[in-house]
């Protein structure tokens, strides 16, 4: 019977390996990519660049230009002060923002590691850093440009601290942390939350109360103070994100995709919520309260209009840790001197091979986002040279202060800097379709043609698959304008141009371009 429990516990390993190994190597191919490497990044490189430049972090999006910013702004003060130290261009901006995201990443599975050994042994502690890597929410937000990393790691690291071993300075450092979080992404407000109730549940009321009162009267004071000398729509924004409506249908194919490509990540931290509950030796009630807030918290949230396996990247701490869990409880088991207890070694092998087949769905996305980051790293380095030429004379375009012109591409519009109409051509979109922001200035440029170019990710004139059903191109009183005054120039790097209708020049550049 030990035999086969060991056969299991090493299966489940190399599964976490295999995946941690995969995600590894994902990261290094699409840290040099030359474009997005996922929806919206370019955004959030903008934000990092506003940063750089000095320019306003929170404008106000109402008016043209409609640059928005729903996140905290630490990540994008720690990104564009790197970008400035080293003199970095937009490019250099991606590659300090994807490290810094990745950084995040590994430091977390670090202090998982490191919390999960501590409490079930090394070997636990080990399979429950390996499995913080491989997760499902990584490929896509593991090395890309935005908040979220760094948030999750901030929060639960202060979480740890907070309701740890009693001690001035690792209270004072746990509520500094989940301050910090909540000033890098504001819904990482959740491990504050957690901490606090946890707090309460372990007989320090006293303390729980302080850290409430305390942090929320310093993260009251900073949004005051930052309001009132250095953004005055600090306050107004860091909400901002409540502009967006929810939408039962994108949740429901959110968690749809969470459970076709995550299942483990919902199943182990109910596995977690159990363990920690009942075993006699090894209760934890502080993990109890951060699995149950963290898991609930991440459903309704995705909630939002556009939601994404992003608001799950702190439910794979904790499921980590439940991981580490079960080993910790299984390695027990099989050091026990004497005969295994029938009961619970079945319960030991029902467990694992539980644990091993949630896994597979995980294993086998991790496999093919790796393969097809290589398969993008080879092209862009070999037949995709040209496309990338393209893109960079396209580039060029948006820099020269002398064109003016239109695009629902964020990367091109991250080019523009000041003078980009928007940035997030999704959320843009969003905010005229409820009437959040009237695009009164850009229509009227629309018809009176004083755009030099329009440049579209999807082509305007498309009758199979219509562009105004497109989520992420111009709103569609925008593009009808567009359609009205300006006609197809051309592609380039796949991206489609247009000319004003009454310029009859410029085609052939366009086309060549």
């Amino acid at each position: 019977m030990r035999a086969l429990i060991r056969i299991l516990l090493i299966s489940c390993l190399l599964i976490a390996l295999v995946r941690a190994a995969c995600f590894l190597a994902y990261a290094w191919f699409a840290l040099g990519n030359p474009l997005d490497v996922y929806h919206l990044e370019a955004q959030m490189v903008h934000l990092a660049w506003r940063v750089q430049h000095d320019r306003v972090m929170y404008p106000d999006w109402r008016n043209d230009p409609h640059v928005m910013n729903v996140f905290g702004p630490l990540y994008f003060l720690l990104v564009g002060g790197i970008g400035r130290l080293i003199d970095a261009d937009l490019e250099g901006l991606y590659r300090v923002g994807r490290l810094t995201s990745l950084g995040s990443a590994l430091l977390a599975s670090l202090i998982v590691g490191v919390a999960s050994g501590t409490r079930e042994g090394k070997g636990a502690g080990f399979v429950a850093g390996s499995l913080t890597l491989g997760a499902a929410p990584l490929f896509g937000f593991g090395v890309m440009v935005r908040a979220d990393l760094m948030a999750d790691t901030l929060g639960f690291a202060g979480f740890l601290l907070a309701v740890g071993r009693p001690s001035r300075w690792r209270y004072a450092l746990g509520a500094t942390l989940l301050v910090a979080a909540i000033f890098t992404k504001q819904t990482m407000g959740l491990y504050l939350i957690a901490a606090v109730l946890a707090a309460m549940r372990t007989d320090r009321k006293r303390w729980g109360l302080t850290l409430a009162a305390g942090s929320g009267a310093v993260t009251l004071a900073i949004i005051a103070a930052v309001t009132r000398t250095v953004e005055p729509l600090f306050a107004r924004e860091l909400f901002g994100a409540a502009e967006t409506p929810i939408l039962l249908s994108d949740w429901q194919r959110t968690l749809s995709r969470l459970w076709q490509l995550g299942p483990e990540l919902p199943i182990l931290a109910l596995v977690g919520l159990v363990l920690w509950t009942v075993r006699r030796e090894r209760r934890d009630p502080s993990l109890v309260v951060l699995a149950g807030v963290v898991l609930v918290g991440a459903i309704v949230l995705a909630m939002k209009s556009g939601s994404d396996l992003n608001y799950f990247l702190g439910l794979r701490l904790v499921a980590a840790m439940a991981a580490g869990a079960v080993w910790g409880s299984v390695a027990s088991l099989i050091r026990e001197s004497g005969p295994i207890r029938p009961r619970a070694a079945v319960l030991a092998i029902v467990g694992l091979v539980g644990l091993g087949v949630s896994l597979l769905p995980s294993l086998d996305h991790s496999y093919a986002q790796a393969r097809s980051a290589q398969s993008i790293h080879a092209y862009f380095s070999g037949a995709g040279r040209p496309v990338v030429a393209q893109y960079r004379r396209i580039f060029e375009l948006a820099e020269d202060p002398e064109i003016r012109l239109l695009t629902d591409s964020g990367m091109v519009a991250a080019h523009q800097a000041d003078r980009a109409a928007f940035v997030d051509p999704w959320l843009f979109r969003i905010l005229v379709e409820t009437g959040k922001i009237e695009p009164t200035a850009i229509l009227q440029r629309l018809e009176s043609q004083e755009y030099d170019y329009i440049i579209t990710t999807k082509d305007l004139y498309d009758t199979a698959d219509p562009y105004d059903t497109y989520g992420f191109g111009l709103p569609p009183q925008l593009a009808e304008a567009a359609r009205r005054n300006y006609g197809f120039a051309g592609v380039s790097a796949g991206l489609f141009l247009y000319l004003p209708r009454r310029s009859n020049e410029g085609s052939s550049t366009a086309n060549g371009s």
